[in-house]
């Protein structure tokens, strides 16, 4: 018996041989790996993408504390806010002039004063551009919730300088 090419298949125990196409089992092969890639992307959940919002502060001393209003609706289930600062020639972010920020609730639930959502944290430079800073809640915060960004001259600040701060944030 001959070897038998592999483009032929035989026909039941009939020593008959049909030429198949190999272009129709290509399109076959084709069309089930993108039926199992859309079926894959259906299944994994995508994830939210943070909204993040411009900020602007200027400090003269540290005893100023800034919110920057109005208040943002948090836009996704993170358990982090993110941050970025720029450098952008206005700026006068430095070892001795430190801004410190805080995510802070806009109201309590009761509609009382609000009260402060993530720790405290300075920063003492400018971030490479296209970073942003995680900072995470200490209590829980959700999409919809409604957040300021607090903003001071932080109290190690040696500078007597102007604090002059923008970039932009996501509650």
């Amino acid at each position: 018996m001959q070897d038998v090419p592999s483009l032929f298949i035989k026909a039941g125990n009939a020593n008959l041989y049909r030429k198949e196409n190999p272009m129709k089992l290509a399109n076959v092969v084709t069309k089930t790996v993108v039926m199992l890639v859309l079926v894959a992307m259906c299944l994994i959940p995508l994830a939210a993408q943070a909204t993040f919002w411009p900020y602007s502060f200027t400090f003269y001393d540290v005893t100023t504390t800034e919110i920057q209003t109005p208040p943002r609706a948090k836009s996704d289930n993170d358990t982090n806010w993110w941050i970025r600062i720029y450098d952008n020639g206005v700026n006068t972010i430095s070892r001795t002039n430190v801004l410190g920020v805080r995510m802070n609730f806009s109201l309590n639930a009761d509609g009382s004063k609000r009260s402060f959502a993530s720790k405290y944290q300075p920063f003492n430079s400018y971030m490479a551009e296209g970073t942003e800073y995680p900072i995470p809640y200490i209590y829980y915060v959700k999409a919809g919730d409604l957040m300021v960004l607090g903003a001071k001259k932080d109290d190690s600040s040696s500078s007597s300088m102007v604090l002059r701060v923008s970039g932009d944030y996501a509650p």
